[in-house]
């Protein structure tokens, strides 16, 4: 039942579990999560945050002002587990790739991500886990998404209202969002590089609402698929290499500008004429 903020130098978690139960914040320099659980009642601040595993809880929630960096062993996957919390994030945010090392991220119970940094993503899987859907939101005037190497997928709802240029930039792999969501903020895809629209949450309905002006830039490979009901609307422009319809109800309500359009399934509406 404190009232004093605790500032600490350091916390490293290995196992066990941590609850921090007190009413006032709680201010690290810096932060290990490995193993174990812990769970803040109220807010926690840390400069930086180190991930190899673990569970982060509590309705205090979490923000990193400064770097957090996913660091796996080689060749293995690490588990990291958010449970009812907000991770707020406004550094930078990488994973370090060992070999074929993957990073498993689960939300439960409507933990949210947010984001007003930059995050690299490689090879890093952000799944649905239990209870109310979580999200990840870009936000922001300096919210960016780079998706690099082997690309990575979010099967939670994924919103980006960042203002930033290339708020979601796909430079190489395919960035795959399998959970819904609403965003303002453009998606540039480069040449060689893919963005998938599905629904990977059992076994209801997705929807994928892109409102802005422009939609979708560059010269890459868009794929609007399905695994249960998925609807994609876009508003805006869309501008790109191939499009691929193989299962969702999609509709492309601004100028499209691609040389190909595949249709295997589902309904493609475009509404405002395809050039090439």
């Amino acid at each position: 039942s404190g009232a004093t903020a605790t500032t600490l130098s350091s916390l490293a978690m290995s196992g066990g579990a941590l609850n921090l139960n007190g009413t006032a914040a709680t201010t690290l320099t810096t932060f290990a999560m490995n193993n174990g659980t812990l769970s803040t009642a109220a807010p926690l601040t840390a400069s930086s945050l180190n991930i190899n595993g673990g569970t982060l809880a509590g309705a205090g929630g979490y923000t990193i002002t400064g770097a957090t960096t996913f660091t796996p062993c080689t060749n293995c996957g690490i588990y990291f587990y958010l449970d009812g919390t907000t991770l707020n994030t406004q550094g930078a945010t990488s994973q370090t790739v060992n070999g074929t090392s993957v990073i498993y991220t689960y939300l439960s119970n409507g933990a949210a991500i947010n984001n007003t940094g930059t995050w690299t993503l490689d090879n890093l899987y952000v799944y649905q886990n239990a209870g109310t859907l979580g999200s990840f939101t870009n936000t922001g005037t300096t919210g960016v998404v780079n998706v690099q190497g082997a690309g990575s997928t979010i099967n939670t709802l994924f919103n980006n209202s960042s203002t930033a240029a290339n708020s979601v930039n796909v430079t190489a792999g395919t960035l795959t969002l399998g959970g819904g969501g609403n965003s303002s903020g453009a998606f540039n895809v480069a040449t060689g590089a893919g963005l998938t629209f599905t629904n990977s949450i059992c076994c209801g309905t997705a929807t994928h609402n892109l409102t802005g002006a422009t939609g979708i830039t560059g010269a890459g490979d868009i794929t609007f698929t399905n695994y249960w009901t998925n609807t994609v609307n876009i508003s805006g422009t869309v501008a790109a290499n191939s499009i691929t319809n193989s299962g969702a109800t999609t509709t492309l309500n601004g100028t499209t500008t691609v040389p190909t359009i595949t249709v295997i399934g589902g309904t493609l509406n475009v509404n405002s004429g395809a050039t090439a």
